[in-house]
């Protein structure tokens, strides 16, 4: 401080506190045990540096001297500690914790001993700053809900399906109406189900990994998910009781994107088991071997054709290298390229499987498109100046369901497959995350994010606090 400036040194892929010189000259290591140690802070007097530190295992406080000799931890046990911030008069370390998946402010004596929560709640407090005479802190505080809901396609009514203290992603809906979703913190998530009588949700997997892009098969009777809890990502599937979950497919590579076949027997999903590119593969639920259906260079979001006779993908053509909507009938077809101009994506097959639905941009946003297989024509759906993304076709082959928007508040959207003008579905406070359709084409389930950020702070007296 002053004269030298502390930093984090990366060597061997561990990160390590060093010290140089203001004017420059050999940097001296500050701390070399095993671990990561990261996020150094200098006391007000510039005789010690508080830092992160992982030797114990779970990231700690730990302050060292600037001599390098003689540090030690100002907190341990469960939970994260990190962003250590030191008072204007070097008495207090402030830091933020997570702990059972909840983030707080707690605050320790610079002369060591119990640390005190400073806050208790479900918000994410961030951006810590002391009162200059020491005496409180300021902190912005984030609170937000992930909910699923469903709507009515006719009325346009909101009713939520599970409560706030879940935080619901993903929701797919059964063909006996079943609600499958994904719901977890800090990027682990595992799969829940809840009923369309809103019951409280049923967790079915749990384990170490994180689950993703869940699928139901035709008959409701199985899930299908991939899931990195061995390693890498592979395709898994688990009955609605949660019983006896197990793996589809067991390879090194990755294998994502799930989706069953029409008779339920085999999954479609996309892998990088050739030359570690993601290419479309298919298997049966046995697991019998996978067989490769595609081989484009990159073959992405696979979507089966209502009678199971052919498959929709998304790769890049070689003549424009713009990604495009290809068709493969099985079980050995050639693939063909449906699309001709921009850049394709997010297709669907109508119900009786004549047309698709996908999304295009030439440059300037993306707009949804109408396609006629067999002829090719063609017809733009909607024209509108934000993105609209990810057309699903309702199992009634009425409307078309989409999201639209900037990516921090898109809003669920419909419009009738004849074309028309898009009627919005829920309100532009908040973002919609994902949706399924229900009812037969009735209604919407979809996963929505609402929160607010605002600013607060905290004072405190020693005689008053709680000690961890």
């Amino acid at each position: 401080m002053g004269d030298e400036v502390v930093f984090v040194a990366v060597n061997d892929g561990r990160r390590s506190i060093w010290v140089v010189s203001s004017t420059g000259g050999n940097a001296r290591q500050l701390v070399d045990e095993l671990g990561q140690h990261d996020q150094p802070a200098w006391s007000p007097n510039g005789q010690l540096i508080a830092f992160v530190s992982t030797r114990n295992g779970d990231p700690d406080i730990w302050v060292v001297p600037t001599s390098g000799e003689g540090a030690e931890a100002f907190t341990a046990g469960p939970g994260n500690d990190f962003q250590p911030s030191w008072s204007p008069d070097g008495r207090w370390l402030a830091y933020r914790s997570i702990h059972e998946d909840q983030t707080d402010v707690w605050v320790v004596s610079a002369s060591g001993g119990s640390a005190w929560k400073l806050t208790d709640d479900l918000a994410v407090e961030r951006g810590l700053r002391w009162y200059p005479d020491s005496s409180g802190l300021v902190f912005t505080s984030s609170k937000s809900h992930t909910r699923v809901w469903e709507v009515s396609v006719e009325q346009g009514v909101s009713f939520a399906l599970t409560p706030e203290n879940v935080a619901a992603f993903d929701p797919k809906v059964s063909s006996k109406g079943e609600i499958a979703f994904l719901a977890g913190d800090g990027g682990r998530r595992d799969v829940y189900l809840v009923g369309l009588d809103v019951g409280e949700p049923v967790r079915l997997t749990k384990g170490p990994g994180s689950s993703a892009d869940l699928q139901w098969s035709p008959d409701g009777q199985l899930i299908a998910f991939e899931s990195s809890r061995v390693g890498s990502s592979d395709v898994w599937i688990v009955p609605p009781d949660g019983r006896a979950a197990r793996a589809v497919t067991t390879s090194p590579a990755r294998d994502i994107s799930p989706r069953w076949s029409p008779d339920g027997t085999m999954l479609a999903f996309s892998s990088t088991r050739a030359n570690g590119v993601l290419e479309t593969w298919l298997t049966s639920i046995e697991d019998r071997g996978p067989v490769q259906l595609t081989m484009q260079g990159i073959s992405l979001n696979p979507r089966w054709h209502p009678d199971g006779t052919e498959i929709l993908f998304r790769a890049v053509a070689s003549e424009d290298g713009q990604e495009h909507i290809w068709r493969l009938s099985l079980p050995d077809g050639t693939p063909e390229q449906l699309t001709e101009t921009g850049y394709n994506a997010g297709a669907d097959y109508g119900p009786e499987g004549r047309s698709i639905v996908y999304q295009r941009h030439e440059g300037s946003g993306f707009d949804l498109y109408v396609q006629e297989i067999e002829s090719g024509l063609t017809r733009q759906l909607t024209n509108g100046e934000d993105d609209d993304i990810l057309p699903r076709w309702s199992p009634d082959g009425r409307h078309i369901a989409f999201l639209s928007g900037l990516s921090r508040n898109r809003q669920l959207f419909v419009v009738s497959a004849l074309g028309g003008e898009p009627t919005a579905l829920t309100s532009s406070v908040g973002r919609v995350n994902s949706f399924d359709w229900s009812g037969g084409g009735s209604s919407l389930v979809y996963s929505w994010t609402a929160g607010a950020t605002a600013s607060w702070e905290v004072g405190f007296h020693v005689e008053k606090l709680a000690p961890r």
